[in-house]
């Protein structure tokens, strides 16, 4: 078998060419996790769109690429950040614990938990209760100025679901073209490395 790459005759080297897969696939996946992270830093920085304080999110996203052990067939790219499949795939979210999942209504509250907030009561003069009509599948978490005050509006903080439904978004990772262009580039880089390693080991002595 006679292997030529670019005029050089790496025959001899068929062997270690084969011993490179693994090599060339970790580079190839290293390649898309360098891919990936850039583009969640990117995402992270785009401005919130209700907004809301920006959570870092993506930033947490992006902490979490990792690259999986090569299990000898092939490598991989893990993004272990809860979420972030979600975002990309869509589908239902029901509670874990307790009857509804609380959405924030305002910015104020974005990241924070209704207990973490006091609960019904009063906080900073004003009445925190919580409502859910009759035959509806939702209801809110609301405070307003108590009795005799001369603003009595209803300020709604969270609003409680029994379940959220969420659309896919492709745009959540990069398209599968240019993930595919970062995988092969980063696979070429680690084989030019390898020619220019053979090359240089078999040249004459100066």
């Amino acid at each position: 078998m006679e292997v030529t790459i670019q005029g050089i005759d790496l025959s001899p080297l068929a062997k270690q060419l084969t011993d490179l897969k693994k090599p060339v696939r970790e580079g190839a996946a290293r390649g898309v996790s360098v891919l990936l992270v850039k583009h969640f830093r990117e995402k992270n920085a785009t401005p919130n769109k209700k907004g809301f304080p920006r959570s870092n999110f993506w930033s947490a996203a992006a902490d979490s690429v990792a690259l999986k052990p090569d299990d000898g067939t092939a490598s991989a790219v893990a993004v272990s950040k809860e979420g972030v499949r979600l975002r990309w795939k869509g589908g239902d979210v029901h509670p874990k614990k307790g009857r509804a999942l609380a959405i924030p209504a305002e910015g104020s509250v974005a990241g924070v938990w209704p207990s973490e907030y006091g609960g019904a009561g009063y906080k900073g003069g004003k009445a925190t209760f919580l409502a859910w009509p009759k035959g509806r599948s939702f209801g809110f978490i609301a405070e307003r100025k108590p009795k005799g005050s001369k603003d009595r509006t209803l300020h709604v903080l969270w609003w409680l679901k029994e379940v959220t439904h969420h659309k896919p978004d492709p745009t959540v990772i990069p398209d599968d073209d240019t993930m595919r262009e970062a995988a092969l580039k980063a696979a070429r880089s680690v084989l030019r490395a390898e020619v220019h390693r053979a090359k240089t080991a078999g040249a004459p002595p100066a």
